[in-house]
């Protein structure tokens, strides 16, 4: 929720009619009114520490809460309508839903990570979601907060953590994965839980290790592993090369890598490095050179890094002489044209095809659009199923204006909006938001063409375009479609344990309709 808008809109209603209801929130903002729509402030009816707005919005009106202030994050926000509101009339959110009541909370999951596993008795894999911890003051303002674990049931995905005894406290969960610890053949779960930002009460809170027992539930118990790490980091366990070779975590944290391998006492370490990272570096595990020894690539706009894993100290690579980038801000390694040796995407320079003992540089690709923007995150999949992988690119803008041009702007009447508009791009003026980007891989019979976004033509770089597809399902999957896309999509993380990879899971005998390539010339996601 941070730097989010709050915006309540009149349409298309009767002459005379207007919007009533409040908000119910746990802090104090300001707000503006638009079009003689009008809001009045007082305290909530039984709610300690809550703060009330109440508005009323005619036809073409709009009130619109401003950013709401950083220690927000994670915190309710109870939303009621006036009774007499028709509620076939009311659309939330980008998705357009309609509301089942009068009255309803909205949660700002703060999604932070995703996490996929098959779990013991279970018909299809389960999806963990880490959400924020409000700073680690999670418990005092929302003490029934909790992570997500979806499951699969007769009536869609459905949130069951609540008997799984996964407890959620403060912990920001910027990453988490399933892993066998406990070597009992049962998935354990692994949870970061520092940060290092914003003056959090939770900057060196230590790691959660969930460890699954026979009955399917879960007790944390970290310390006794070993995994108690305090602070920020990004860990991956190393899997094993043959069924007795013990357990291995790389854990890349501020200043330094190092690798901890699964003894008697639990993890101790083997080795530690220190490097120029930050601990929120993009790590990839991957047999880069087909030859049965696991390689650790990590990308970092400080300078890339290139180690096989071993029990000894890492003898780093020589990037440049194998013709990788220096320093990325984001990357992939995966079979692009598909000759069985794994190629590398390096953000923004492009895609690196390797010929077994090189790596090539190709035009295959551009992404120098996505240069000196904050952070982009890459997710490979082969959306159109064609047995080639294509690229969904998200880019989180850093171009934006000052606050102080987009508080003129929050309170400029509409033809002054349309000015500042039109002088700086509305892009600018928004208060977060991503750039979706998909490509489409074009290679066909043998030969690779190269990667454009997808129907951008004349447009070879895409900045500033949304292009994403919107699926359309029977109607009897309806309601799975809204739960398990807007689960899976709307979390960009770059922390998750693999890419957040989009699945579609249909009732049994359904089918898809259609697959229908959308374009947008501007992109509102909001957090």
């Amino acid at each position: 929720m941070r730097e989010a808008h709050f915006v309540v809109e009149a349409d298309r209603l009767m002459h005379g009619d207007s919007v009533k209801g409040y908000f119910d929130i746990p802090w104090r903002t300001e707000y503006e009114v638009f079009d003689g729509a009008s809001v009045s402030e007082t305290q909530c009816d039984t709610i300690p520490n809550c703060h009330r707005l109440v508005f009323e919005v005619p036809e073409g009106g709009r009130v619109e809460m401003l950013p709401v202030p950083s220690p927000s994050d994670g915190f309710p926000v109870i939303i009621t309508l006036d009774p007499e509101t028709e509620l076939s009339n009311v659309q939330l959110g980008a998705g357009a839903i309609e509301p089942t009541s009068h009255e309803f909370t909205y949660h700002s999951r703060d999604r932070h990570s995703l996490a996929m596993a098959e779990l013991p008795g279970k018909t299809r894999q389960v999806l963990f979601v880490s959400r924020g911890g409000a700073r680690g003051r999670l418990p005092d303002v929302h003490p029934d907060a909790r992570d997500e674990l979806f499951e699969w049931t007769e009536s869609g995905f459905q949130d069951t953590i609540g008997s799984y005894g996964i407890e959620k406290g403060g912990c920001p969960g910027r990453q988490a994965g399933w892993y066998d610890v406990s070597g009992d053949g049962r998935l354990d779960l692994y949870q970061v839980c520092g940060r290092n930002a914003f003056e959090a009460d939770n900057t060196t809170a230590r790691n959660r290790l969930y460890v699954q027992q026979p009955d399917g539930s879960f007790v944390e118990d970290a310390a006794s592993f070993g995994l108690d790490f305090p602070g920020v980091g990004v860990f991956r366990f190393v899997p094993r090369v043959q069924e007795k070779t013990p357990s291995a975590l790389l854990w890349v944290t501020e200043g330094e890598v190092a690798l901890f391998e699964q003894g008697d006492a639990g993890f101790e370490p083997l080795w530690r490095l220190e490097a120029p990272v930050t601990g929120t570096e993009k790590v990839i595990l991957n047999d880069l050179a087909t030859k049965g020894v696991w390689d650790a690539f990590i990308f970092s706009p400080r300078g890339n890094l290139l180690f096989p894993i071993s029990r000894e100290a890492p003898l780093l690579r020589d990037i440049q002489a194998l013709g990788l980038p220096l320093a990325s801000a984001d990357g992939a390694i995966a079979d692009f044209d598909g000759d069985g040796f794994r190629d590398v995407l390096a953000v923004p320079q492009g895609i690196f095809l390797h010929d077994g003992d090189h790596f090539e540089a190709t035009d295959l690709i551009d992404l120098s659009w996505a240069d000196n923007l904050l952070e982009v995150r890459i997710v490979p999949l082969d959306y159109d199923n064609d047995s080639d992988l294509d690229l969904w690119v998200l880019v989180q803008g850093a171009n934006e204006v000052s606050r102080i041009i987009r508080a003129v702007y929050n309170r400029s009447p509409a033809f002054l909006r349309s000015w500042i508009e039109k002088h700086y791009g509305r892009d600018r003026l928004l208060p977060r938001y991503w750039r979706s980007v998909l490509y489409e891989n074009l290679h066909d019979k043998g030969q690779l063409h190269i990667l454009r976004p997808k129907g951008m033509p004349g447009h070879a770089n895409g900045f500033g375009k949304s292009f994403l597809s919107k699926v359309r399902m029977p109607t009897d999957a309806i309601n799975l479609q809204n739960r398990y896309l807007f689960t899976g999509m709307d979390d960009p993380s770059r922390f998750s344990q693999t890419f957040p990879d989009i699945f579609l899971s249909l009732p049994e005998g359904a089918a898809l309709v259609s697959v229908e390539p959308l374009q947008s010339d501007s992109v509102d996601v909001r957090h």
